[in-house]
């Protein structure tokens, strides 16, 4: 994944690599990169024909999906926007789109099925789940939505249960 320090060197790996992945907001790793110069370096030199995928949200305590998105304008390059959660997040992704952003996103099918209400074990995700107004949403503009991804990333029950 992307780091505040490999923008320079990471791009050399894109021809072995299925894609790059940038954490702009918290996750159950220690990935997340907190300077968005540092997102727009990569931008830049990860190379356009290898996708770029970001995870970035958009939150009372975050505005990431936003600043990534511009960064997307200022860079001219193609992005793809994993885990697309809430209402606001797809509207900001079908905004970018019809403004002619070259922007895909995807939807995981717990956001599609479940919200923070459903009575379900173990239920830690990120993105969180969402409200039923924000799942309904989604399926109301599917059209939007480019791939539906089951984004399995196991984690353990500890880091599923911290503050994190």
């Amino acid at each position: 994944g992307a780091s505040l320090t490999n923008w320079d060197k990471v791009c050399e790996l894109a021809p072995q690599a299925a894609a790059l992945k940038m954490y702009l907001c918290d996750t159950f790793t220690t990935l997340r990169l907190d300077d968005n110069t540092v997102w727009l370096k990569h931008l830049q030199n990860w190379p356009a024909e290898y996708p770029l995928c970001i995870h970035a949200e958009q939150a009372a305590h975050t505005c990431s999906l936003p600043a990534i998105l511009f960064l997307v304008s200022v860079a001219k390059r193609p992005v793809h926007i994993c885990h697309v959660s809430k209402q606001v997040e797809l509207e900001l992704v079908i905004t970018a789109k019809k403004a002619g952003l070259p922007v895909t996103c995807e939807v995981a099918p717990h956001h599609l099925f479940l919200t923070r209400d459903s009575p379900v074990l173990n239920s830690a995700v990120r993105p969180s789940l969402g409200a039923e107004e924000d799942r309904q949403f989604l399926w109301d503009n599917l059209q939007f939505i480019d791939i539906f991804a089951t984004d399995h990333a196991p984690h353990t029950v500890e880091e599923k249960t911290s503050e994190k």
